[in-house]
């Protein structure tokens, strides 16, 4: 049985990433990670030491968060210098929500420069063991919640104990169609 065009493409859209950092998705480079365990849509999953520059979230206006990271990346910083984009973006939806975008690995080694823009810090995310669930779709709470719930009862019926609040991560740029989109929401795993 020979897949349509969109069938093929939505096949290599859910590939999982390989877990050596050079995983280039719509050219844009990816961390490395490490995958412990996969079932379908789900994964286990170790990552180093990340840097980031993160601004705070106002749920209501995301774009402005973005907004004001893509400015660090484009000169807005002590070196005005560019930075390339990586993937994904990421939204903590903790008690104090943010926005990070991944500093990439070649900037890190030259040393980070400092943001210029006001409300944008440069930080650490601490190497963690997380438990992934990937879907696709445009961003918005209700397909938020339905895959953190989906994640929270593979991680029940796998005996895995979370901690804190999900990170979703998008990969993709906006002019995207929402079923190539590759999403993903990350809850923390306890060891």
């Amino acid at each position: 049985m020979e897949l349509k065009l969109g069938d093929r493409l939505r096949n290599l859209a859910s590939k999982p990433a390989k877990p050596l950092g050079r995983v280039i998705r719509a050219g844009v480079a990816t961390p490395d990670y490490e995958v412990k365990r996969q079932e379908g849509k789900f994964e286990v999953r170790e990552y180093p030491d990340l840097s980031v520059f993160s601004t705070p979230l106002d749920p209501e206006r995301q774009g402005s968060a973005f907004t004001k990271l893509f400015r660090v990346i484009q000169g807005g910083n002590e070196r005005k210098e560019r930075i390339k984009m990586t993937a994904p973006v990421l939204i903590d939806k903790g008690t104090r929500a943010s926005m990070s975008f991944i500093v990439p690995r070649e900037t890190e080694e030259q040393g980070i420069p400092e943001p210029t823009e006001q409300n944008v810090t440069v930080g650490r995310r601490k190497a963690e063991r997380v438990a992934v669930y990937r879907f696709s779709g445009r961003p918005d709470e209700e397909r938020e919640e339905q895959a953190k719930q989906e994640l929270q009862q593979w991680m029940k019926a796998q005996n895995l104990k979370s901690r804190g609040a999900p990170t979703f991560a998008y990969y993709d740029a906006p002019w995207i169609p929402g079923p190539l989109r590759r999403n993903e929401v990350m809850m923390r795993v306890t060891r």
